[in-house]
């Protein structure tokens, strides 16, 4: 499901069918990779959206995720995959790029993030993600992105 980012604070809207489906209350817990914060539910008729201050503390970006909720209490997004994928960030060249969105455009959902060895420190990783649909003029379809890693394997 496509998910959108708007401009609130601490709201996660689902559309009214998802809520009765999954007797969502008034709040719920979201996890994004290895992030997590709380968020108030709102309804919509529309997609699944988020407030623009969780979605920039969960890295959360405007891609197509599979979602799960457990017990009315908490929704996963993802997934998010990571690709390490040179030793150098110099060498994620847009022709190497071009050549990953081969394969990124197979992922099914998620965040697809290609990032380089060099680029990890202090429980961060700094890379590209990709949008299909968010067409930049240096990278094409890959976004630069700043993300905590700690815990990943």
């Amino acid at each position: 499901m496509k998910l959108k980012i708007i401009q609130n604070k601490g709201c996660i809207y689902f559309p009214e069918e998802i809520q009765e489906k999954y007797n969502l209350n008034e709040e719920i817990k979201i996890c994004h990779g290895k992030l997590t914060s709380r968020a108030i539910i709102k309804s919509t008729k529309e997609e699944l959206a988020i407030s623009q201050d969780l979605a920039d503390l969960l890295k959360i970006k405007e891609v197509d995720y599979d979602f799960k909720i457990i017990n009315s209490e908490m929704i996963i997004l993802g997934p998010v995959v990571g690709i390490l994928a040179k030793r150098n960030f110099s060498a994620l060249t847009l022709k190497y790029l071009s050549r990953m969105e081969r394969f990124a455009i197979n992922c099914t959902k998620g965040l697809l993030i290609v990032f380089s060895l060099d680029k990890i420190k202090d429980s961060f990783v700094r890379g590209y993600y990709f949008n299909p649909e968010k067409i930049n003029l240096r990278r094409q379809n890959f976004h630069s992105l700043y993300l905590f890693i700690e815990g990943l394997v």
